[in-house]
């Protein structure tokens, strides 16, 4: 039986491009944070421009390579004039299903975070009255709805990205989906 993921939209955040990087890899950390089971929980602290901001964050060094690898092609497509942009951070649990002839993991996504960009230049104040709105948004959306019971033992929590510079036909639905929400560039999608 598949349910519905639940769904939460945060508000466009204001930020400088050249803080993109560091100001996604702390909105995704901290919403892993809330979310994540089973993981350390490490007290980080970034400083961007001048911007010093305390987020929790669950990660791993595994986590934070794939995270930041995954940002890289982004953060470049954004120094090429994007106004705004996003990112959908997808949480799930993988269980092993038994098979006939072999074992498969089966996904469900259980919940999903829209997290939309707008790009302009701003002041230390400005970004980290943007950057404290985020967390603050993440802490109330997190702790207004529980997090999914693990469905059976051997479930492993799993986390992916979706971006707009992702190719494929598995990305294709939640490209239109945030197409509709944040008028992204075409120049991203390409």
């Amino acid at each position: 039986m598949t349910t519905k993921p639940t769904e939460h939209q945060l508000d466009p955040i204001n930020i400088s491009p050249d803080q993109f990087l560091d100001c996604a890899k702390a909105i995704i950390h901290t919403i892993l944070f809330h979310r994540a089971i089973d993981t350390q929980v490490i007290p980080k602290s970034i400083i961007m421009s001048g911007v010093d901001i305390a987020y929790a964050s669950a990660e791993t060094p595994e986590s934070s390579e794939n995270i930041h690898k995954r940002l890289l092609p982004m953060q470049d497509a954004i120094f090429g004039g994007a106004q705004n942009t996003w990112i959908i951070l997808s949480l799930s649990y993988n269980t092993p299903v038994k098979g006939w002839f072999k074992d498969v993991q089966s996904s469900q996504v259980w919940e999903r975070w829209s997290i939309p960009f707008q790009f302009q230049t701003l002041s230390a104040k400005d970004v980290r009255f943007a950057m404290l709105h985020t967390i603050t948004q993440i802490t109330q959306k997190a702790n207004s709805c529980n997090v999914a019971m693990r469905p059976s033992e051997g479930s492993t929590f799993q986390y992916s990205l979706n971006l707009p510079t992702d190719k494929g036909p598995e990305t294709a639905e939640l490209v239109n989906l945030m197409k509709k929400i944040v008028k992204t560039p075409a120049f991203l999608f390409q």
